[in-house]
């Protein structure tokens, strides 16, 4: 029920169906919880910005933290940047049970819009530290972005050197 409900909240899309999304998520356990956070990832209320990022910081739940990254990546908050990444890092620059890295590609490309010096960030960050041999779509990705964020950007001549075949 809580679900739909959630969902209900965000189609509704306005100041105090938001904020009852924010207001129920202290008290909300499990599955319930884990609708509140997604909802609110869809709400584009800045509020909700700060709330998921302390719960994301106290949580040892990767159901609670893969979620709450993926609202943040939604919510298209530049400040979420810095927990994003290091979200990211700690998964070693690979996937996990987190999806922390799909996390912040879709922030990346969200930023494109938004935020072109922060989506460039995001690329060269996933650019230099990805490991070259087991995320090679990632690597892509990221020179995807850079591709669309500074399109003549001198850096596309150092790939053509690059040893991954599928990266060239």
């Amino acid at each position: 029920l809580v679900d739909a409900a959630s969902r209900a909240l965000v189609k509704i899309n306005t100041d105090l169906a938001k904020n009852a999304l924010l207001k129920a998520l202290p008290l909300a356990k499990g599955s319930a919880k884990i609708s509140i956070i997604a909802a609110l990832g869809h709400t584009s209320l800045k509020a909700a910005n700060s709330v998921l990022i302390d719960i994301l910081n106290a949580t040892s739940d990767p159901n609670i933290s893969k979620i709450s990254l993926f609202a943040l990546a939604n919510l298209e908050d530049p400040a979420s940047e810095p927990v994003l990444q290091k979200a990211v890092a700690k998964a070693g620059y690979a996937y996990d049970s987190t999806n922390a890295l799909t996390a912040y590609l879709l922030f990346a490309n969200k930023m494109l819009d938004k935020d072109k010096a922060l989506a460039i960030k995001i690329a060269n960050d996933l650019i230099q530290n990805v490991n070259e041999n087991t995320t090679v779509n990632v690597r892509i990705a990221a020179l995807q972005l850079m591709a669309t964020a500074a399109p003549s950007t001198t850096y596309f001549v150092n790939v053509l050197s690059d040893p991954s075949f599928e990266y060239r």
